[in-house]
């Protein structure tokens, strides 16, 4: 699989304040590439440098594996993206579009309105954007990108102020563009649950700097579900455990509890193990941690600080 965006050593410099710095990341051609990170922590601002809509302070963009600004404005031109409102209140879903289409070039403009209108549930609409709900507004603003089949599309919290069914409608479109026609989505959003399901690759983003990059794979390997075992001697635990049911795949955490990633099929193994040699449990369940746990985790704190 080809990179398609290359980040290398990005820095974007406000004054003394840093937004962006020294980050680094490969897009591959097919992802839908997670960016996930607190309020601030510079996600905006890595698509809108991508994008183009602001310049860097430092570092390098590349794009379809442009080599100089002249290929990288060009390559652009094959990329949509939905970072900031650009919608005109006063004119229809339709007549946005239009205006959308005489921008970009893109041909067939009436059936090309009329495929992603009604794939985002906006065709039979006609009033002007000013009377639309919030949601409905970040339907079109989502329609837009989606028009003449770009190679990419950026998406900055694609999710606010969408209903659960308007959600889901959309990750399942996500999913299908980049299944059925390969396009590249780089996409931003704080309901990670979400992210979770669509992605498959993520990147970490704290303090303007890329501190983890994972694929789909590499997080379930991070995620997957474990034992919580508490018993009144955690050091006899975990001899039981080597020496009686052959496992070394733990660790013990702060709170002495034994995170056991074997067995996890089979709990009451363990309990009688432990019965068996004198110990009493104090706690024995399953747990799997989630894409957000795992986030906060890395970063401490809360998700929105």
């Amino acid at each position: 699989m080809n990179s398609i965006i290359k980040v290398e050593n990005l820095s974007k410099v406000y004054k003394t304040f840093y937004a962006l710095k020294d980050l680094s990341l490969d897009v591959m051609q097919g992802d839908i590439y997670g960016l996930i990170g607190k309020n601030g922590a510079g996600k905006s601002t890595l698509l809108k440098a991508i994008s183009g809509i602001i310049p860097a302070t430092y570092g390098s963009i590349s794009i379809q594996n442009s080599q100089n600004e002249q290929q990288l404005r060009l390559s652009r031109k094959n990329m949509r993206f939905f970072i900031d409102k650009s919608l005109f209140p006063y004119l229809s879903a339709y007549e946005n579009l239009s205006y959308r289409c005489k921008i970009d070039g893109i041909q067939n403009e009436k059936q090309e309105i009329l495929r992603v209108l009604d794939a985002l549930k906006l065709k039979n609409i006609k009033k002007p954007v000013k009377t639309y709900s919030m949601g409905m507004k970040q339907r079109l603003e989502i329609a837009s990108c989606l028009m003449g089949y770009p190679d990419i599309i950026l998406l900055d919290e694609p999710l606010n102020g969408l209903d659960p069914e308007g959600i889901h409608d959309l990750k399942n479109l996500i999913i299908d563009i980049n299944k059925n026609y390969g396009t590249t989505f780089i996409i931003s959003s704080h309901i990670l649950s979400e992210l979770e399901v669509m992605s498959t690759k993520f990147g970490f983003l704290d303090s303007g700097m890329l501190i983890k990059q994972l694929s789909h794979e590499d997080l379930e390997d991070e995620c997957k579900q474990q034992l919580i075992v508490k018993a009144d001697d955690t050091k006899k635990a975990t001899i039981i455990l080597e020496q009686i049911l052959n496992t070394h795949n733990y660790s013990v955490n702060s709170n002495n509890e034994i995170l056991l990633l074997d067995y996890v099929d089979e709990p009451q193994k363990v309990a009688d193990a432990l019965y068996e040699n004198g110990l009493h449990l104090q706690k024995l369940h399953l747990n799997s941690i989630t894409l957000e746990e795992f986030f906060l985790k890395m970063i401490g704190g809360k998700a929105n600080d």
